[in-house]
């Protein structure tokens, strides 16, 4: 996630990789004003949809946002 100097816009990218780290493919879109949360959450949404319609399985999420962590095990727990 990368914000534009002098806006509160950002910019984001999702990087898929292979089980080898060999990068697969990338997603980048620019979105509005959002906060640093939001735009992380954007970018787990964006990769696991392309997870998804890929048909992937074993999917792993990494992220450094504490939210979406949280937010991903609830969902999982149930």
């Amino acid at each position: 996630m990368r914000r534009n100097p002098g806006s509160s816009l950002a910019s984001l990218r999702t990087v898929a990789k292979d089980e080898h780290n060999r990068w697969i493919c990338r997603i980048e879109r620019n979105i509005d004003r959002c906060s640093d949360e939001q735009a992380k959450l954007w970018v787990i949404y964006d990769g696991l949809q392309l997870a998804w319609s890929a048909k992937w399985t074993n999917i792993i999420v990494e992220t450094d946002c504490a939210l979406a962590i949280e937010a991903l095990n609830d969902r999982l727990r149930g």
